[in-house]
């Protein structure tokens, strides 16, 4: 680590890096007195969210004009695919192929938070990423098909007054 652009993975470890037996070795200022169980729910539930919503990298460009427009269009796209996602897993009742999605996020989430913790950014979405846009898309399908059945009954409605 420092004196390589790209590292490797040879001294990173689930019981140096990982959530396992992480409350031991616990310096987060953050979660410092928590007890066990609140710590783990605290820990947990930032890296969550630091895996889905960290914007990804331009560095190894070496190129500020990249690293900018990375962060511009970085944000906007995450929010977009993370509320079709999130109205995805709302109506992703007794559908088996879209279940299969959510199990294998699930995996790779409880694998990158388990083994990563901290280390955990956007370069470990990206096995997940293919999974995350099926569920992103039916979500925003769902959306969509809402809003025409809400803007025909408004009509309905128009008419009906008529």
């Amino acid at each position: 680590y420092g004196k390589y652009k790209f590292s490797n993975i040879e001294n990173a470890t689930i019981k140096l890096n990982g959530l396992y037996k992480s409350y031991a070795r616990n310096e987060d200022p953050y979660s410092q007195n928590l007890p066990p169980v609140a710590y783990y729910l605290n820990v947990g539930s930032r890296n969550l969210m630091s895996l889905l919503t960290r914007p990804v990298s331009l560095k190894y460009f070496e190129s500020d004009i990249l690293k900018k427009v990375g962060k511009i269009f970085s944000y906007p796209w995450i929010a977009f695919w993370l509320i079709g996602f999130i109205f995805g897993l709302t109506k992703i009742t007794q559908n088996t192929p879209l279940s299969f999605c959510l199990i294998v996020i699930l995996y790779f989430i409880g694998a990158t938070i388990g083994g990563a913790m901290w280390w955990a950014d956007a370069r470990f979405r990206v096995p997940m990423m293919p999974f995350i846009a099926i569920l992103s898309s039916y979500g925003w399908n769902c959306l969509m098909k809402r809003r025409q059945i809400n803007s025909i009954c408004l009509l309905n409605k128009k008419n009906n007054r008529s």
